[in-house]
């Protein structure tokens, strides 16, 4: 994507017919731009779902016999994964050849193939058994709620998961975990970083969460929740400079 964007106009009208009507394309907004030396790589669009969930989609610009080709390995590629449900599109890769766009449903994101998995509660109910085995004793998950907390499309991704645990709740069992999932080489570069802060941060004034574990087939760290609010969430806030 290296021309300006489209308006939002036409890219509510091109996504129609591939939505169930009660997906409100009316309120499908740019949320965010990656810009490169030659211009914008990619947008971001957000909205609510019909499962009151935030709706992502993310569009590219690409050529037409590129686009194709994406969109029909990305479709392929999530029939035999995980695909959210709820989010109203037929699929998860849409080429817009009048626009010259590859849109992508959250969790499509052909960049971080582990987004899928990670998005589906059901899915990742026994890779948290096992990531968290240590600390709970092996206890078994009854139930898993995930929420995409925070996305940047092609790079990264923050998780919160519910937990309820068959035996119910205790000390070593954690009902909030948040994760951050990124790109291998990202994954590889930081994986240890979160636990060396706690360790050198004995006389700071802030909290840090606990690191939890890793799943590194999903290029996956693991982390405790802190008490408060999280920042960019107050940033829209009009008293927000008061604060």
């Amino acid at each position: 994507m290296t021309d300006p964007i489209p308006d939002l106009a036409r890219v509510r009208a091109f996504l129609r017919p591939w939505c169930d009507a009660d997906v409100a394309l009316d309120c499908l907004e740019v949320s965010h731009v990656t810009v490169g030396p030659g211009g914008p790589l990619r947008a971001l669009y957000e909205g609510t779902g019909p499962d009151g969930r935030v709706l992502r989609l993310v569009a590219q610009r690409v050529g037409a016999d590129e686009g194709r080709r994406l969109e029909a390995e990305i479709n392929r590629s999530h029939l035999r994964s995980h695909r959210r449900p709820g989010s109203g599109f037929v699929q998860p890769a849409i080429y817009a050849p009048e626009l010259h766009l590859l849109f992508q449903v959250f969790p499509a994101d052909r960049r971080l193939g582990g987004l899928a998995q990670a998005a589906d509660g059901g899915a990742m109910a026994l890779v948290l058994e096992a990531a968290l085995a240590k600390r709970t004793g092996a206890a078994r998950l009854a139930g898993v709620g995930v929420d995409a907390v925070r996305y940047k499309p092609a790079r990264k991704c923050l998780f919160r998961y519910d937990l309820t645990w068959a035996d119910g709740p205790a000390p070593r069992r954690p009902a909030v975990v948040y994760a951050k999932l990124a790109r291998r080489t990202k994954f590889e570069r930081t994986r240890d970083i979160l636990g060396q802060l706690r360790a050198a941060a004995g006389g700071l004034v802030f909290e840090l969460p606990e690191p939890l574990g890793t799943v590194p087939e999903l290029g996956m760290e693991l982390f405790s929740q802190l008490p408060g609010v999280h920042l960019f969430t107050l940033v829209a806030d009009p008293a927000f400079p008061q604060l």
